[in-house]
């Protein structure tokens, strides 16, 4: 009876943690039981079948069970799956709380984990510890050993199981090896990274191949030994070193046709003929190889931060500073010495300053404030040096003075100051600007359109778009070409479609005639229709007047309208050249039967032959050409 009793009991502690199992997880996981498992039912059905499988767990077994199920996910998943007993579970779930306690006591060495982008500090603990559980550790002296090395060498961006990490077991053996104990943290960090498991030997070689090692894992450990010992205080020359094995010897292992001596022989060739060819040299190799930092360092010695952080960024910004053509080192050399340099806290606009002007950087700062600008206004816009750029800007004190240029227009020029060549440079000063304006569209197929366009700041974006127009157009028949008259040192003709001033003289003439205002589609019919052109008026300062001229279908040849520059007393010779134009016109082109000019110009005294100006609208415009026009009223200036 006795016994009878005892197994209702047990059957009875088997029902109820069951249930008690089935309510916990529905309210802690909701429909679905776990990251484990498709459905609760399963889950239950799985434990059911795994309580009859194991009869002789006592009660109070099943109780300890319970009391650590609601809680433990990745424990259920082990004793359902038959990876553990029910005992080895309960062990390794004293082990996690044993690890728990112990990173809540020395916070400082836990790691964050995020979590859907954000940083959740209250889950890092316990998912912590259940990682190192699962990775075998089980004291505190060997969590203390493995967290700072993983924090020194895992993918900071990237989760724990991402296949970006490096492997948790080689991170943990490099860790727990009673060899490596007393080595220093940065030599563990270097042999988690070695391709292949080498074998341990003298374990304090390891320090001077660790530092050869850092720049290429594939050197020898005897080669690196040596060349961590020699080179011990010279990271330039170690990472030289890994820069030539990389390069070489590479080929010389999958060649195999070498014995490691003889590789080893050519390395040290080659390793001597990089240094041999100077500093410079070096520290280019360095640089084109990323490593900056020791290129750096390689040309100037050791810098303070202060002025190694804004060399550093202002050369990764402009990379012909360092290794162009022209050769900017020596001025370069001085500015890490010159005393601007070495005040506290000096700004990072004093660098560009020194490296431009060297020993004369006083006399520019004292030029520039008797200009009125200070420090900052007198620097911030300098680029790192070039070849007669201080000389220049040297020259350009007497513009400021007049206000004829500003610093903005200075610094545009500095800043491709690098890209002109010595032409370029010799240019005036206004073409110059120009020329410099034209320097930011990164494609072009047209050069005299690119330095027009740059004139008038039109942007990169519309630059490619207006480009592409403007080259088609030039297969269009030019408009009138033979027809042209001259007067009083005034020439009226019509301009050539290669003329790239065609689309922008509106910006000479002060009205809304160009691409990017009112009159945009007047500037794109007259460069691309053969029908339409534009009559100009020049004299020894430029473009003093200028007419949009089309041919509708009905032979009127009409000049929209005739925009100027305060023409003033050549008014009266203008209005004659017009005349002239006009006959000449009806004389060659019989298509046409009568010339007509736009009442609403800048011509205030039209003759008086012309008579009254008629209303017309848009009626005489041609058909293919719907838009903006001046010519609502027209004088007809001569007729058959």
């Amino acid at each position: 009876m006795s016994k009878f009793i005892k197994s209702t009991k047990i059957k009875a502690a088997r029902l109820q943690l069951a249930h008690s199992l089935e309510c916990e997880m529905q309210a802690e996981l909701g429909a679905d039981p776990a990251l484990y498992y498709s459905s609760l039912s399963n889950v239950l059905f799985e434990l059911r079948e795994w309580m009859e499988l194991n009869p002789s767990t006592h009660w109070i077994g099943w109780m300890e069970w319970n009391s650590l199920s609601s809680s433990q996910q990745w424990i259920i998943s082990r004793v359902i799956l038959r990876e553990v007993t029910l005992e080895e579970a309960i062990e390794t779930n004293k082990v996690r709380l044993r690890l728990i306690r112990y990173l809540k006591l020395n916070e400082d060495i836990g790691l964050p984990y995020e979590k859907e982008g954000f940083w959740f500090e209250e889950l890092r603990t316990p998912q912590l510890a259940e990682r190192l559980v699962n990775l075998g550790v089980k004291h505190w002296w060997e969590v203390k050993r493995f967290l700072p090395l993983w924090e020194g060498v895992r993918a900071r961006e990237c989760e724990w199981n991402s296949s970006r990490q490096p492997y948790h077991s080689t991170v943990l053996t490099i860790a727990l090896t009673p060899n490596y104990n007393r080595l220093p943290i940065r030599v563990k960090r270097v042999l988690v990274r070695m391709p292949v498991p080498t074998r341990i030997g003298n374990v304090w070689d390891l320090i001077p191949a660790a530092s050869v090692w850092k720049y290429n894992t594939e050197i020898p450990k005897s080669l690196a030994v040596r060349l961590g010992t020699m080179y011990k205080s010279r990271p330039d020359l170690r990472a030289l070193a890994g820069i030539i094995w990389k390069e070489k010897g590479g080929q010389w292992d999958r060649a195999r046709r070498r014995s490691r001596t003889e590789r080893t022989a050519a390395f040290w060739q080659r390793f001597n003929e990089v240094c041999r060819s100077g500093r410079t040299a070096i520290a280019q190799y360095l640089w084109v190889n990323g490593h900056e930092r020791l290129a750096l360092r390689k040309l100037y010695g050791e810098l303070s931060c202060a002025i190694e952080r804004p060399l550093l960024k202002a050369f990764k910004e402009n990379k012909e500073t360092i290794f162009g053509e022209e050769g900017h080192i020596p001025a370069l050399k001085v500015a890490v010495a010159n005393k601007l340099l070495l005040r506290e806290d000096s700004p990072e606009y004093l660098i560009p300053l020194v490296i431009t002007f060297g020993s004369r950087s006083e006399e520019w700062l004292t030029k520039m404030a008797k200009l009125g600008y200070s420090e900052h206004d007198a620097t911030y816009w300098l680029p790192l040096g070039g070849q007669g750029l201080s000389e220049f800007l040297f020259a350009q004190g007497e513009r400021l003075r007049q206000r004829s240029t500003s610093v903005s227009e200075l610094g545009l020029i500095c800043r491709v100051w690098h890209k002109l060549s010595v032409e370029e440079r010799s240019l005036p000063f206004r073409q110059l600007v120009t020329v410099c304006k034209a320097r930011k569209y990164l494609v072009i197929n047209h050069q005299g359109f690119a330095l027009e366009c740059a004139n008038w700041g039109v942007s990169a974006w519309d630059f490619q778009y207006y480009e592409g127009r403007f080259i088609r157009s030039l297969q269009v028949a030019d408009f009138l070409p033979g027809i042209n008259a001259t007067r009083d040192g005034i020439r009226a003709y019509f301009l050539p479609r290669e003329d790239t001033r065609g689309l922008f003289l509106g910006e000479y003439t002060n009205c809304c005639q160009h691409p990017d205002e009112a009159g945009e589609a007047c500037a794109w019919y007259g460069q691309e229709k053969p029908n339409s052109g534009f009559l100009v008026f020049e004299d020894n300062s430029g473009i003093i007047a200028q007419s949009w001229t089309w041919i509708n279908q009905s032979g009127d040849l009409c000049f929209d309208n005739c925009e100027a520059l305060g023409l003033e007393q050549r008014e009266p010779t203008v209005i004659l050249l017009y005349e002239e134009i006009a006959q000449k016109i009806l004389e060659k082109m019989y298509s046409v039967n009568r010339v007509l000019l736009g009442a609403n110009g800048d011509l205030y005294g039209a003759l008086a032959a012309w008579g009254e100006p008629l209303k017309v609208g848009q009626s005489l415009l041609p058909k293919d050409y719907q838009n903006y026009t001046d010519a609502k009223r027209v004088y007809v200036i001569s007729h058959d």
